[in-house]
């Protein structure tokens, strides 16, 4: 029976698990719904890794059993506490007989796959926002990432809330009349403030569904309404400096790799336009470049890496490109 590695990217939005043996023969990927402890509790969390990691296996042919060595990359997981309350959980797992375990924030797992294991920065601009660093010395550093009450600028999250608070405005009169209120308001389908108000507030919007109306603010900016390109440029500066923090930091005189990550900045060429040129203006011999491997394939890497057993960068292709947008 082959022994497997299996990387595990939980972000806030969606889960995605794959699975690899050593020499490349079985791979399989798995999905499921969001996995941040932080807004859906550990019990939540650890079962829809679960599901996502058992559908891996399934694609490969293979099962949960043969996983020697699992690394999860997970949203939210930023203090030892929380390292421990993901690894108990992944030990109650039907996996291998001496599996090996390992966890961390999702933008390590980012990183290590977007440069494939290079030293540099990722950030990650989706629902939320984040960005961590890694240079030849392994120090590493991160800046933002700290959710939506504390931080989260720059976020899908970030940009529709302000895109929503801009709406309302241009509703009330605070604000010059703005295309984000038709925008907004049709997305919800309502035809005013009052109404709008709350279908937000009632029972009350989920984070991720909040996230997933930024578009509408790119959308808006491309048509060069004032309050919406207001909102992505900040937002982009937001970024900028999370990056150019974790830069000062790792790699002083230095011109380090940057690698922009997330569904929002990936699935829009205008915000993707804002944020580089936002991070040029601050770092303007940052070399910017698109990610090489997908987060769970990087999760992957770090599984192998735990039991000293790297994997072929070939096979670590074709199982990042067999993945599902």
């Amino acid at each position: 029976m082959n022994l497997l590695f299996c990387g595990v990217d939980a972000g806030g939005t969606s889960c995605r698990a794959t699975v690899l043996s050593p020499d490349g023969g079985q791979r399989g990927w798995g999905y499921a719904s969001g996995a941040n402890p932080t807004h859906g509790g550990w019990k939540m969390a650890s079962a829809t890794m679960h599901e996502a990691v058992q559908q891996a296996c399934s694609d490969a042919g293979a099962k949960m059993e043969q996983i020697k060595s699992l690394f999860v990359g997970m949203a939210g997981v930023v203090t030892t506490e929380d390292r421990s309350q993901s690894l108990e959980r992944c030990r109650n797992w039907p996996l291998a007989e001496n599996c090996i375990y390992g966890v961390d924030h999702d933008i390590r797992i980012a990183l290590q796959g977007g440069l494939s294991g290079r030293p540099g920065i990722a950030l990650i601009a989706g629902t939320g926002s984040s960005c961590y660093g890694r240079n030849d010395l392994y120090d590493f550093w991160q800046a933002g990432g700290w959710d939506r009450i504390l931080d989260d600028l720059g976020s899908g999250y970030d940009l529709a809330q302000k895109g929503m608070a801009a709406a309302c405005q241009s509703a009330d009169g605070r604000l010059k009349k703005s295309l984000l209120e038709s925008c907004f308001f049709g997305a919800l389908g309502t035809t005013n403030v009052s109404d709008f108000s709350q279908k937000v507030h009632r029972p009350g919007m989920a984070r991720h569904e909040i996230a997933a109306l930024a578009p509408l603010v790119l959308k808006a900016a491309e048509k060069n309404d004032a309050a919406a390109v207001q909102i992505v440029t900040a937002g982009a500066n937001e970024l900028a400096r999370m990056v150019e923090a974790v830069s000062d930091k790792l790699f002083p005189q230095q011109n380090p790799e940057v690698v922009p990550i997330g569904g929002l900045i990936e699935k829009s060429e205008s915000y993707r336009h804002y944020v580089t040129n936002a991070i040029l203006a601050r770092l303007p011999r940052a070399r910017l470049t698109t990610a090489e491997l997908r987060p769970a394939v990087g999760a992957l890497a770090l599984a192998a890496a735990q039991v000293k057993h790297p994997v072929d960068l070939k096979h670590l292709q074709l199982l990042s490109a067999q993945a599902k947008e």
